[in-house]
């Protein structure tokens, strides 16, 4: 079987910096959001909380650095993952399967992504840091937080459906883990991508 590579070690290294980064605060986050999960914490809450709050922190900074770091290696992925053609609209509304590199549903889902994890960066600072703001304006940013999260961790679950479990797709999963797909899915689901580069 003849592989191509769909994602570069940078590549691959700010989507797990990013998912791990994820998972620990959606875990923290759940256990104090969660009456029944904060009484089974008891003492443990403060900690689990400075946990959350810190790998929020962690989440705003590290994949800047790394953006920065690997600049070059990761220019083309953004280049491509910014760059809408009408093909990746008519994707959108199912007029056409063709697809570069990433067809319609990946870059909205790139985008989705990043609103809501800005938002949920910007909420979840001022609530950390609260001692600059209104009880009030506290309040009403912890809202958003929430909502925010649930709008997240649905895009996110939808995202690993996709990834991990659907079956037509679930084979992108190996560009994500080894960099590598199979030319032969390649070229069925994004016939496009190879002609951009001959």
């Amino acid at each position: 079987m003849k592989w191509v590579e769909r994602f570069n070690r940078p590549e691959r290294m700010l989507h797990g910096v990013v998912a791990a980064l994820f998972l620990v605060l959606l875990i923290t986050g759940l256990c104090l959001h969660l009456e029944v999960l904060r009484e089974w914490l008891g003492a443990w809450k403060f900690e689990v909380r400075m946990v959350h709050d810190w790998a929020g922190v962690l989440l705003m900074v590290v994949p800047w650095l790394l953006i920065w770091v690997y600049r070059r290696s990761l220019a083309a992925f953004f280049k491509e993952m910014t760059h809408w053609r009408e093909v990746e609209i008519e994707f959108l509304y199912r007029r056409t399967k063709l697809a570069h590199k990433f067809n319609g549903g990946q870059k909205a889902n790139f985008l989705i992504a990043m609103i809501l994890f800005l938002g949920m960066s910007v909420t979840g600072f001022f609530v950390w840091q609260s001692q600059w703001i209104s009880l009030d304006l506290r309040e009403f940013l912890y809202s958003w937080h929430k909502l925010l999260f649930y709008l997240l961790t649905a895009q996110v679950a939808g995202h690993v459906f996709l990834a991990a479990v659907y079956k037509p797709t679930r084979h992108a999963l190996q560009g994500m883990l080894h960099g590598k797909v199979s030319k032969e899915w390649s070229d069925e689901h994004h016939p496009l991508w190879k002609q951009d580069e001959d």
